[in-house]
């Protein structure tokens, strides 16, 4: 057991959690049967074990691992979710969520963006917790009603990097009454025309 404790650290300290994260994860509660996770094949019951019940005692939960991040949330934060990215990660955009809402934060495409909050001094960051629920439509509508009051933005180009991965479940919620997407590392990339 030991060991496979001290993997799971190595795997942590590799993904560039912070030390306070990492302290409060490894005082979580034994609810995790890190030995059955070891056996499991299947990357969406591991992830179901890891996370289930998987809360420290100072509020750290881990709500997912996917592909390209990890997820958190904290009890005295209860409107954010907290990410950092995987050095393992699979696509080559992962983490540039932080640079699209950099970029878009002032522009009409935030509307659609859940708000990120980031400090240069940690890789994790911050984001604004949605709520099941959103729609697909609402984003598409929102990208055609924008393309046609303003020509710099081309539907296609808009339709083709914001709906890229609308189609993950959960990347699309609800806030405030709108519906966001809440993983928009494929929109990295995109530009407004400055022609128009």
């Amino acid at each position: 057991m030991k060991f496979i404790i001290e993997n799971w650290k190595k795997f942590l300290t590799e993904q560039n959690i912070s030390e306070e994260i990492f302290q409060d994860i490894w005082e979580a509660d034994q609810k995790v049967n890190i030995k059955r996770v070891t056996r499991t094949k299947s990357k969406f019951a591991a992830n179901t074990i890891l996370t289930n019940n998987f809360v420290s005692d100072s509020g750290v939960g881990v709500i997912g691992i996917g592909n390209d991040k990890i997820v958190f949330s904290h009890e005295q934060s209860p409107n954010y979710v907290f990410k950092t990215v995987r050095n393992d990660h699979v696509t080559n955009d992962a983490g540039m969520e932080v640079d699209v809402w950099e970029e878009f934060r002032n522009t009409p495409l935030a509307n659609i963006l859940a708000p990120i909050y980031h400090s240069e001094k940690s890789p994790v960051y911050a984001m604004k917790k949605a709520k099941g629920g959103g729609s697909n439509e609402e984003i598409e509508d929102f990208l055609w009603n924008l393309s046609q009051k303003d020509k710099k933005y081309n539907f296609r180009d808009l339709k083709y990097y914001f709906m890229g991965d609308v189609h993950t479940p959960g990347n699309v919620m609800q806030l405030d009454g709108k519906s966001v997407l809440v993983d928009y590392d494929a929109v990295y990339g995109f530009k407004v025309s400055q022609d128009k």
